[in-house]
C-alpha cells in the first residue's frame, strides 16, 4: 500500500487470498456408508480463490491518495464497491499501457463489476486529492476473481441442482411404485374374492334351478293326483 502522504495517512488495509463458494448442498438420504461419503465429496463446492483487498475504514488526509496493487494470474473478473464520508476519486487501473482506467469514479459510494482478459497488475487508488482541508474516511473491498475457477463453479452448481432434482423426480417415483404395487395387492385380493363369490353365486343359481325343477314336478304330480280324485 503507498500514500502520497505516509506520515499522515492511517491505513487499515489488507490483501489476502480468499477460498469462496455457494451453500453446500446435502446429500440425498439413504445408501451405503460408501455411497453417502462419495456423494458428500461430490457435493462439495470447488474454492474460487479470489484476490481481495479489503479495508472497513482507511483514513486519507487531504490533497493524499492510496494505491494498492493486486496480482491479477489469469483473465479474471473484477467487483468493487465502496462508500465513503466524502467524494473521493476511486479509480481501478490495469497496467496494460492503456490511456485510459478501468472504472473512473469521483463519488462518494459506488460498485461495480467488469472483466480482465490478460494476467498483470491491477491498482486500485482511493484519492482524496481534490480536497484541501478535509480527511476521508472510506470503506472498500475490491475482489479479482478467475473467470475459469468461477465458470467451474457454475457448472458445478448446475450439477447439483440437476442432481438435485434427479434425487426429487427418483424419490417420488419410488413412492408412487411403492403405492402402485400396494394397489395391485389389493386389485388381486378384490378379483380373489370377486372369484369366490361369483363361484357361490353359481352354486346357488345352479340349487335354485334345481329346487325350481322339482317344483315343477311336483306341481305336476299333485294336479294329476287331484284329477284321479
Amino acid at each position: 500500500v503507498r500514500s502520497s502522504d505516509p506520515s499522515s495517512a492511517t491505513i487499515a488495509a489488507s490483501m489476502s487470498v480468499s477460498s469462496l463458494s455457494a451453500a453446500t448442498a446435502q446429500p440425498p438420504p439413504g445408501g451405503s456408508s460408501r455411497a453417502q461419503t462419495l456423494c458428500e465429496a461430490a457435493s462439495e463446492d470447488p474454492p474460487v480463490e479470489c484476490t481481495v483487498w479489503s479495508t472497513s475504514a482507511i483514513t486519507i488526509p487531504a490533497g493524499s491518495s492510496v494505491d494498492v496493487p493486486l496480482l491479477v494470474l489469469e483473465p479474471s473478473v473484477c467487483s468493487f464497491d465502496f462508500k465513503s464520508d466524502m467524494q473521493i476519486e476511486f479509480q481501478l487501473e490495469l497496467a496494460d499501457g492503456r490511456p485510459e482506467a478501468a472504472v473512473a469514479m469521483y463519488e462518494d459510494h459506488g460498485k461495480g463489476s467488469f472483466t480482465i482478459p490478460t494476467p498483470g497488475l491491477l491498482h486500485a487508488t482511493l484519492g482524496n486529492t481534490a480536497s484541501l482541508v478535509t480527511t476521508a474516511t472510506v470503506a472498500c473491498r475490491v475482489y479479482v476473481c478467475p473467470i475459469s475457477q468461477l465458470l467451474r463453479a457454475e457448472r458445478h452448481k448446475r450439477f447439483l441442482a440437476i442432481q438435485a432434482a434427479i434425487n426429487s423426480a427418483s424419490e417420488e417415483l419410488f413412492v408412487l411404485e411403492e403405492e402402485q404395487s400396494a394397489r395391485r395387492t389389493e386389485e388381486q385380493s378384490l378379483r380373489e374374492i370377486i372369484a369366490e363369490m361369483q363361484s357361490r353365486l353359481d352354486e346357488v343359481t345352479a340349487d335354485m334351478a334345481r329346487t325350481e325343477r322339482r317344483a315343477a314336478l311336483l306341481r305336476e304330480e299333485v294336479t294329476a293326483l287331484r284329477t284321479q280324485a
